[in-house]
């Protein structure tokens, strides 16, 4: 299978075809709210040419094909907070466009036990095709927004709506709410503060990752700028269902204007 799906990225000029979906999608671009919100794993939808890489739809669906539930809170606070939104429309078991482009999780041999055959031997010329037509223009929309506002003086928070599996490998997690950070914690701290004097759900920091030198959203377009940042993981057992999901928009809304809110009265203090 592997073999044959490798040998049919060969022939294929280009992977995104004229009826296939824009890699990307905003909402609310012109919106001068301070946050900018970001969703990497939005989608579980592979491009036709490159046949579900092999792998089951069950499996896309899975938490390994996308963040489940994540676009659907996304969606629900750029509403709220009339905040721009940028997300990527395929899944990241075709190019994980939250990995540096030398990470060897950039494009996925197995992921939670599951070979993807559609990625094992593929040629320079198929990961180049990747990066070039989901990956670079999923970045360039982000960095064109970014570069837009800093042209307005328009202050940005970049916020990172991510979900994770409730068992991984068999083993059952606890967080709820993830609040993750690199070498830049100004915001997220704040962001815990708030989250934990507010809510009764489970708050930990950098669980059940942490931003680090395998990310590039995060320290691509908010770290390297200087902007205030956060990028939030969500249970996904939490977030199934639309209810579900309008639930955590509100409560995560709320606590990024006081975190907001607390970071601007301590600048006058």
């Amino acid at each position: 299978m592997a073999h044959q799906i490798c040998n049919a990225e060969r022939i294929i000029l280009i992977i995104l075809s004229s009826f296939e979906t824009n890699p990307v999608s905003t909402l609310r671009t012109g919106s001068n709210s301070p946050y900018v919100l970001v969703c990497d794993h939005a989608s579980w939808q592979v491009p036709s040419g490159l046949k579900d890489l092999g792998v089951t739809k069950s499996d896309l669906k899975r938490h390994i094909g996308w963040d489940i539930g994540a676009l659907g809170v996304a969606r629900k606070l750029s509403n709220i907070l009339k905040a721009p939104l940028i997300w990527q429309n395929y899944s990241r078991l075709v190019i994980d466009c939250n990995r540096v482009l030398d990470h060897s999780g950039l494009i996925a041999v197995e992921s939670d036990a599951t070979i993807i055959p559609g990625n094992m031997n593929i040629t320079k010329d198929g990961i180049h095709r990747r990066i070039r037509e989901i990956y670079q223009p999923y970045h360039l929309a982000i960095k064109k927004l970014l570069d837009s506002r800093e042209s307005r003086g328009v202050p940005t928070i970049v916020v990172s709506i991510h979900s994770f599996t409730p068992i991984f490998l068999g083993i059952k997690r606890a967080c709820e709410l993830g609040v993750l950070f690199g070498s830049d914690s100004r915001y997220a701290r704040r962001f815990i503060e708030s989250a934990k004097a507010n809510f009764d759900f489970v708050v930990m920091a950098n669980e059940p990752y942490r931003v680090d030198k395998k990310d590039a959203t995060i320290p691509m377009h908010a770290i390297n700028r200087g902007n205030l940042n956060v990028l939030l993981e969500i249970r996904q057992d939490l977030i199934t269902s639309n209810a579900q999901q309008q639930l955590w928009g509100n409560t995560l809304a709320a606590v990024l204007e006081d975190a907001t809110s607390q970071l601007l009265r301590s600048q006058y203090i």
